[in-house]
Parts: structure tokens; C-alpha cells; sequence
């Protein structure tokens, strides 16, 4: 194995420390209110909270998302959840989910440099969809500072290829 097979090597397995590391503060144990996420949420309608630049980066790419979308991908959507499960039979009723409805617009997240804020008390952001997108694409990166031309990705099931083959 060359030099350049070892510091790759290296380099990823930095990387994926890196990568769970900020995971577990991110998403870590719910239960834990210093978690940034549950953090955000609990300050919806309240205050701004403080981000740190791999947060806001991941709050840009839930923008580039939402945009792509025409507004169907919305990490404001888990709320959802509040009437709506796996368990439920029947659908919720329009007075059930209108006021669960007006939670929902990932136009209103304020982002700045250092801070977001969900503007409406009850709004939520859920990140699961797109952390892990992120983590592909800057793996991805990380493959090709290396001038490596071709490379499968897994994330658990979530597989992302760089190059031709």
C-alpha cells in the first residue's frame, strides 16, 4: 500500500470519528435538553440559539433541499408525528390537523451565523433526513482531495458513488 493509500486510510477514519462524534452531540440522548436539536426545539417561539458552523452548514443543506423540492422536502414536517403514526387507523381529522399544519413552513426558520430560530412556539426541525446526505457529500469530498477517481460510499444502506465506476 502507498503513501497516499495509508493517509487515505487515515483520513477516513478521522473522518468517520469526526462524523460520530457529531452525531452523538447532535443526536445524541433525547432526553438530554444541552443537545442542540432538542435544544432548538424547545426555544421554538422563545429565543435564538447558538449553532456552530457544521449546524448551520447542515441547516443549508436542508435549505438546498427544501428548494429542490418545491417545498415537499421540510425538516419542519416531523410534527406530523404528533397525530399521525404507524398505530393510528383512521386519518387525523381537518381540526386535528390544521393547527399541526401551521407549524410546518421551513421559510420561517431564521438562520444567521451563529444562531436559529424557529419563530412559531411548537415548531420542530428534524434533521434525520438529511444528516445523512450530508455526511455522504462530505465524505465524498474527502474521497476526491485524494484524487481517488472512483468510490462506493455506505452509510448504513444510504450509498453514494463517486466517479464512473
Amino acid at each position: 500500500m502507498g503513501g497516499t493509500s495509508i493517509a487515505f486510510v487515515e483520513e477516513m477514519a478521522k473522518t468517520r470519528a469526526e462524523f460520530i462524534a457529531f452525531g452523538k452531540a447532535v443526536f445524541g440522548d433525547p432526553a438530554n435538553a444541552a443537545r442542540i436539536v432538542a435544544e432548538i426545539n424547545a426555544s421554538a417561539g422563545v429565543r435564538s440559539v447558538q449553532i456552530d458552523a457544521e449546524c448551520r452548514a447542515i441547516l443549508h443543506y436542508a435549505a438546498v433541499c427544501f428548494n429542490l423540492s418545491g417545498g415537499l422536502f421540510d425538516i419542519t414536517a416531523g410534527v406530523l408525528r404528533r397525530i399521525w403514526s404507524i398505530e393510528r387507523t383512521q386519518r387525523p381529522a381537518q381540526a386535528e390537523l390544521a393547527p399541526i399544519l401551521d407549524l410546518i413552513d421551513f421559510n420561517q426558520v431564521e438562520i444567521t451565523d451563529d444562531t436559529v430560530f424557529l419563530p412559531r412556539a411548537g415548531m420542530e426541525i428534524d434533521l434525520g433526513g438529511v444528516v445523512k446526505e450530508y455526511a455522504a457529500d462530505a465524505l465524498a469530498q474527502k474521497v476526491q482531495s485524494f484524487e481517488i477517481d472512483s468510490a462506493v460510499i455506505n452509510l448504513g444502506g444510504d450509498i453514494f458513488c463517486v466517479g464512473a465506476r
